[in-house]
């Protein structure tokens, strides 16, 4: 790691150099937890692990970006409402999707106690029409939707996470 930071900014997310990462405490005033954040020139890459007593309040925050997410739950439950797309739909341990919602309103709220814990990966369009225009066939409805400008989000068809996959997760920033 090149830095712990205590308090969380856009300004400091916006600032940090390309290769580098960072920890954060969360910025939500009625939770508790760490952000590890990555920036490379295509992708950003999040593991959000927050501890809650109760359901949190809901946070919204306009995306003025245009990105697509990978998003894996790897504990606890997230309802998720992203405008025009979905409305409170459950992200609950093993749940993932990829999800491509340009310029909306996008609402989280944790739901439960414990710990709550998510992996994100934030890939540029033009990245994301390269890795699936010469992938799978099946996949190259999603390329071209990106290359409109399309909304849509693609639900994983299978819950939870291959052993490999869950080694990732847990050695990423070992």
């Amino acid at each position: 790691m090149d830095e712990v930071v205590t308090e969380f900014s856009m300004e400091q997310l916006i600032a940090m150099p390309k290769g580098a990462w960072r920890e954060f405490n969360t910025p939500m005033k009625d939770r508790t937890g760490r952000m590890k954040i990555a920036v490379t020139d295509a992708f950003c890459i999040v593991d959000d692990t927050i501890f809650t007593d109760k359901d949190t309040a809901s946070s919204t925050h306009y995306n003025d970006k245009s990105f697509v997410e990978m998003n894996f739950v790897l504990e606890g439950t997230t309802l998720q409402t992203h405008e025009g797309l979905l409305h409170r739909h459950p992200y609950q341990k093993g749940y993932h999707n990829i999800l491509f919602n340009p310029f909306s309103t996008e609402t989280n709220q944790l739901v439960g106690s414990g710990t709550h814990r998510s992996f994100y990966i934030y890939v540029s369009v033009e990245k994301m029409i390269d890795l699936l225009s010469g992938y799978l066939d099946e996949m190259a409805p999603f390329a071209e939707k990106l290359a409109k400008g399309e909304p849509f989000v693609l639900h994983s068809p299978v819950q939870g996470q291959s052993t490999g996959l869950s080694y990732f997760f847990d050695s990423f920033w070992a």
